[in-house]
């Protein structure tokens, strides 16, 4: 697991990377061109062309409203294909990288817009040289030229390691230092709504989920009153939705590397 396993035990450093408003940013002639990229039915794309093509808005408030504008870039909010145009488009951003990631040795990871880079060694200061080299040669080029944006100030550093006087990694972003971690303590990464510590043990994680849990457990009490509250069957419906999705979301990554006492706490908070 990210090489603790290894002997000697091996680092991981990581570059957590966000895009901002990637959604609305999509630009309709580089994703039509994408689709001529692909070996994709062409019908489809004559469809999203026509689709695409010479959309305008315009923006109400209250009485009054504004001038008609041309809708040149993102995809169109609330409509099942959304999505997949977005999908379409970062593909072109896997084959634009992928190449360069293989020779450098660098793990990429994407879901939907959040990306995330790491690599596995020993040398802390060369990795983190190589994710910045990475990250300046290769992905943010084809960032600015794909009309995207990345948010230094949401973008961070991390170091998966079993030793605490470790270093923290550098790594640089048109010419800014990423924040290491995702809190202001610098103690975790917030990964998808997982947060990852330093040595995977998974204890920030789980005082999220105790907290969390904890006060819609509360919540989910003061309707449970025998007088004027819910029936059983609600009750239990609600708890399954609103409570135990939390206690088990992603329950295979962390289970498995949590403590007997870290697990007998979540057990007392179900019980």
């Amino acid at each position: 697991m990210l090489g603790f396993e290894a002997k000697p035990h091996l680092r991981t450093v990581v570059a957590s990377l966000d895009l901002s408003s990637a959604y609305n940013r999509v630009d309709h002639d580089e994703l039509l061109n994408i689709f001529c990229k692909l070996d994709i039915t062409p019908v489809y794309g004559l469809f999203y062309k026509g689709f695409l093509e010479d959309r305008i808005f315009r923006v109400r408030c209250g009485n009054a409203f504004s001038k008609w504008k041309k809708e040149s870039c993102g995809t169109p909010q609330g409509t099942i294909s959304s999505p997949l145009l977005f999908l379409i488009y970062m593909e072109d951003f896997l084959r634009s990288t992928l190449p360069a990631a293989e020779r450098m040795r660098i793990a990429m990871a994407m879901y939907a817009d959040d990306l995330t880079v790491w690599k596995t060694g020993l040398d802390i200061t060369q990795m983190a040289q190589d994710l910045s080299e990475f990250i300046s040669n290769s992905v943010d080029p084809w960032v600015v030229s794909h009309n995207m944006l990345l948010s230094v100030q949401k973008c961070h550093s991390f170091l998966f390691s079993q030793y605490y006087r470790d270093c923290k990694p550098c790594i640089i972003l048109n010419g800014i230092k990423l924040s290491y971690g995702s809190d202001c303590d610098h103690s975790y990464l917030c990964l998808l709504g997982v947060h990852l510590d330093s040595r995977l043990s998974f204890l920030h994680h789980l005082a999220y989920m105790r907290q969390k849990a904890g006060l819609r457990l509360h919540q989910l009490s003061r309707v449970s009153n025998t007088i004027y509250g819910l029936d059983q069957a609600d009750l239990v419906t609600m708890y399954i939705a609103y409570i135990r999705s939390i206690l088990e979301y992603v329950a295979p990554v962390w289970y498995q590397c949590m403590s007997q006492i870290s697990i007998s706490k979540l057990q007392i908070l179900q019980n």
